[in-house]
């Protein structure tokens, strides 16, 4: 149940998010994808990951060890069942042996419990991993996409002024207008510009 709720959250999230983050070429990648890339190439997961698949072998051992105490209870019982002549000392014998094996289920209950418990725990470690990778790819998307949209407008600034500049540089040469506005406007340019390294440095 926990881990299709956390699954669910995960993937819930992602959906929300699916805007195109990184792209090469031809292929755009979303949040979803590179939330799933990041959990399967991350060597924590892969770490946590393992941590229950061994636990849930333990389980299956736990209750493995059930089936040679039912197969010897039943040999008892077919044995009785076929007429077999028994003393009383033999009868109080299997009875004891009858005891013991309940006794001995008791036992293996208690540690299918135990291991139970135990993946449950290396469980939650590995949910808990999952997450924090899909925070941190998240975080990390959102970055990019805010700094590649400040760069979009900071390249829309751009367009403007060079354009600009063209204009005021035929209109300094007809006399309409001075070197002090085209050295305003190549100011301009010239800042936006070490913007744009700034941003670009950050992607």
């Amino acid at each position: 149940m926990l881990t299709s709720k956390v699954n669910y959250a995960l993937f819930a999230f992602a959906a929300i998010f699916s805007m195109p983050s990184f792209s090469s070429g031809q292929n755009i990648y979303t949040l979803s994808t590179l939330i799933k890339d990041g959990i399967a190439s991350s060597s924590s997961v892969a770490s946590a990951k393992w941590g229950t698949e061994a636990k849930r072998e333990d389980i299956n051992i736990a209750k493995s060890s059930l089936y040679p105490t039912l197969d010897m209870t039943s040999e008892v019982a077919r044995a009785y069942e076929k007429g077999s002549t028994r003393t009383t000392e033999d009868n109080v014998k299997n009875q004891i042996m009858l005891n013991y094996r309940i006794l001995d289920f008791g036992v293996r209950d208690q540690l299918i419990d135990e291991s139970n418990n135990e993946w449950s725990s290396a469980n939650y470690i590995y949910l808990d991993r999952e997450s924090e990778i899909a925070g941190k790819v998240t975080k990390s998307f959102l970055t990019v996409n805010k700094q590649k949209e400040l760069l979009g407008i900071i390249q829309n600034e751009l367009n403007y002024y060079n354009d600009r500049l063209h204009d005021f540089e035929y209109l300094v040469k007809s006399g309409e207008s001075t070197e002090s506005d085209l050295k305003k406007i190549q100011a301009s340019i010239d800042s936006l510009n070490v913007q744009k390294i700034s941003v670009n440095e950050k992607l």
